[in-house]
C-alpha cells in the first residue's frame, strides 16, 4: 500500500483486521494551528506528528495532554483544545470560546481557589497564565 499525503498537515495510518480477512484502515489527518485573539487561527509553521496519548510533563499519573490520534473506531472527528491561556494583565476569571467549523465550545478559566476553615472558598487568585488541563477542570 502506498499513501500519498500532498499536504502540509501530518498524516498517520493504521491497518487492522476487524475479523480474519476483513481489513480496515484508520487514517488520521492532524492540523496544528496558532490561535489569534478574536480572529481566524492560522496553520502553524511546525505541525505536530500523529501520536498516541501524550501526558502532561510526560507523567502517566497526570491527565492526557494530547489524546492519541489513531483509534480503531471513532464515531466522528474531534477537536482537542489544549495549551495555555495567557492574558496581558492578571485576571481572576476569563470567558473563552473556540470554534472549528460547526464545533463550538465555551468555557471559563478561573484562578486558583482554596477551601477556607469555615467551609467556603476563597476568591479566585489573579493569574496571567493558566494551563488548560483536566486537573484544573470543573463540571
Amino acid at each position: 500500500m502506498k499513501l500519498v499525503a500532498d499536504s502540509p498537515l501530518r498524516v498517520g495510518w493504521l491497518p487492522w483486521q476487524f475479523a480474519p480477512g476483513d481489513w480496515r484502515l484508520v487514517v488520521a489527518v492532524k492540523a496544528t494551528v496558532e490561535l489569534v485573539r478574536e480572529g481566524t487561527a492560522r496553520l502553524a509553521d511546525e505541525q505536530a506528528f500523529v501520536t498516541g496519548d501524550l501526558f502532561w510533563d510526560d507523567d502517566v499519573e497526570r491527565s492526557v495532554r494530547y489524546d492519541g490520534d489513531l483509534a480503531l473506531t471513532k464515531p466522528q472527528g474531534e477537536v482537542w483544545l489544549t495549551g495555555t491561556v495567557r492574558t496581558p494583565e492578571p485576571v481572576r476569571e476569563l470567558a473563552c470560546s473556540a470554534r472549528v467549523g460547526d464545533v463550538a465550545m465555551r468555557f471559563s478559566v478561573i484562578g486558583d481557589r482554596w477551601w477556607r476553615s469555615d467551609g467556603g472558598q476563597t476568591e479566585p487568585a489573579p493569574f496571567s497564565e493558566m494551563p488548560l488541563c483536566w486537573e484544573r477542570c470543573f463540571g
